[in-house]
């Protein structure tokens, strides 16, 4: 009977939809992104501001991950709060030459960026079908960094890693995206954006 009880809510869960979002509806998404573009792009100009690297890699990951909460207001209107965090850096061993010894002195440096990002989202939708839609996205919010470093040079130069927080606070997203929903409540989505996280995201959908 207890088994009974369960299907009876999970089925309905689970039917086809007969329709992609209208106004009231809740969606809640999980995503990876990538590509990491400090990781990819950033770090590895270091190599070029200190003499003689050697053992160069990367901290953290390719890629960043995040989550986003919205209503709509309309049928082709979403509000709501997206959050991502990705962690990069590098560690590198470098040669320092002094000029007091004439002579090269070995040394090693440990970068880490935790970074999150918190946006107020808009998403209008552009195109709906029964279990399709597209839209185009619109945020803005705050970015917060924390970098530390640990390094062996005792007057270690903090500026060739650019150690300075979030240069710009404020973070912005301008997204086109899409959504396929299989069943009448879950779905996935895929989205191209510029600024405020990676380039490509995609993920889980859940209406609720």
């Amino acid at each position: 009977m207890k088994k009974l009880c369960i299907l009876t809510y999970i089925i309905p869960f689970l039917t086809f939809s007969q329709g992609t979002l209208k106004s009231g509806d809740f969606v809640a998404e999980l995503y990876g992104g990538l590509p990491n573009w400090a990781n990819a792009f950033i770090y590895p100009t270091i190599k070029s501001r200190f003499d003689n690297v050697e053992n160069f890699g990367t901290k953290g990951s390719i890629w960043s991950f995040g989550g986003r909460f919205s209503y709509l207001v309309q049928d082709r209107i979403s509000v709501g709060l997206d959050v991502n965090h990705e962690v990069s850096g590098c560690y590198f061993d470098y040669e320092k030459f002094e000029e007091n010894t004439q002579i090269y002195i070995d040394f090693n440096a440990n970068y880490t960026a935790r970074k999150t990002r918190f946006q107020l989202r808009t998403n209008f939708l552009v195109i709906k079908k029964e279990k399709f839609d597209a839209y185009i996205g619109l945020g803005i919010g705050y970015k917060y960094v924390k970098r530390t470093i640990i390094a062996s040079e005792p007057h270690f130069d903090e500026r060739k890693l650019n150690l300075r927080g979030a240069i710009f606070p404020l973070t912005g997203r301008l997204s086109f995206g899409t959504r396929y929903y299989f069943t009448n409540n879950i779905g996935i989505f895929t989205e191209l954006g510029f600024f405020g996280g990676a380039l490509l995201q995609g993920g889980l959908s859940v209406k609720i």
